[in-house]
């Protein structure tokens, strides 16, 4: 708590020190939920499960216009959360810090850390903190340092730093992984009246040097080493429709090494060297789609969501295939205030590399979430 005091102490400080135009802004999310965990096997045996949470993505922040070509937003959320009556930790987490400049009319420029421009999650899924069906069919690589040029609809984006490290097998060990490039993501929405359609990509690649252990030690020392080129990337083709009856959101995307680009996602499966030496990806199909209409108060809203994982190990094929679907009620008894009741089922059925394929336990879920916007 004090550490919040202090970075608003700091933000007041900050807005009368400069004559920027700061508006505060600040969001309480709690969420309580029942979980079923059914195993689909021949026990049929179920567990239940009780959460209750200050959700992490409860903010408070600020926007700030400096002048009519420069502006920011600097955000802070919470780095975990409270689960029961007798814990509470509310330790800060920085989510968005950036600057932007309003070159002209139709040009900006993005710095700082600011949400992904491959950011597809339409959803209003709240199990799980505000889900979005994020990891189950959603793509987002959520928010990143970044520097983005934004023009007539199209933005490019460069990213700085690594991604997570392929595996290697345990006769193998990396000894130099060299990214000569950042990470690199554009995207284009184009609107048609009450419609619009969004296309995206992202792309990194780097070399990785892999020693051969086992040669090491059978005949000394030695670099007995092999340079691979990795590339991880995907795309994904976005549709929306917003008219004053209904709403319908939709997206499809194809991932090759969804771990190493940085996607949120449940793959089991990265990218690995194999012991004969062999670069091995793994690949994803996902998408979703919900749709939601507004009577008075209430906004209900169904939504399915689908995401299948594949990888090949030594000839033979591994998948995994996750489909969860929601049913929510939003309800808005007065502005800014919304309570969501909300059930859930989340199946996975996997198959082993030459194996057959068998499903995982169901997860059946339901409870609410509570909202105060101020």
């Amino acid at each position: 708590m004090k550490k919040i005091i202090a970075i608003t102490a700091a933000l007041l400080a900050a807005s009368q020190a400069y004559s920027s135009d700061w508006s505060f802004y600040g969001s309480a999310r709690a969420g309580t939920f029942g979980q079923t965990v059914v195993d689909t096997g021949s026990n049929g045996k179920s567990t239940n499960s009780k959460s209750y949470v200050l959700q992490g993505n409860s903010r408070f922040g600020a926007n700030v216009v400096a002048d009519s070509n420069v502006s920011g937003k600097i955000e802070y959320g919470l780095a975990s959360v409270f689960t029961g009556p007798t814990s509470t930790t509310t330790t800060p987490s920085l989510r968005l810090l950036y600057g932007k400049w309003k070159i002209n009319s139709d040009v900006s420029l993005t710095l700082g850390q600011a949400w992904s421009i491959i950011n597809y999650i339409n959803s209003n899924q709240i199990w799980g903190g505000d889900n979005n069906l994020l990891a189950e069919g959603g793509i987002s690589l959520l928010r990143e340092k970044q520097l983005t040029l934004s023009a007539h609809g199209f933005n490019l984006s460069f990213v700085p730093g690594a991604q997570a490290a392929i595996s290697v097998s345990t006769a193998l060990n990396y000894a130099t992984r060299n990214d000569n490039l950042p990470k690199v993501e554009a995207a284009y929405d184009y609107a048609i009246g009450p419609a619009h359609i969004g296309v995206g990509a992202a792309y990194n690649g780097y070399s990785l040097d892999a020693v051969n252990a086992a040669k090491q030690i059978i005949r000394g020392p030695g670099k007995y080493s092999t340079s691979y080129d990795i590339s991880n990337y995907l795309g994904v083709v976005d549709f929306g429709f917003k008219s004053s009856v209904i709403n319908v959101n939709a997206s499809a995307g194809y991932i090759v090494n969804g771990n190493e680009i940085g996607l949120i996602t449940t793959n089991p499966f990265k990218a690995y060297v194999d012991t004969t030496g062999k670069l091995i990806n793994a690949t994803t199909i996902n998408g979703y789609i919900d749709a939601n209409a507004t009577f008075g108060i209430v906004t209900p809203e169904l939504g399915v969501g689908v995401e299948s994982h594949s990888q090949d190990f030594y000839g033979k094929s591994a998948t995994d295939t996750r489909i969860t679907v929601y049913l929510q009620a939003s309800i808005a008894p007065v502005k800014r205030v919304t309570f969501v009741p909300e059930v859930g089922l989340t199946t996975e059925s996997l198959k082993p590399a030459g194996g057959k394929s068998y499903d995982l336990p169901n997860v059946f879920y339901y409870g609410a979430k509570s909202q105060i916007d101020f």
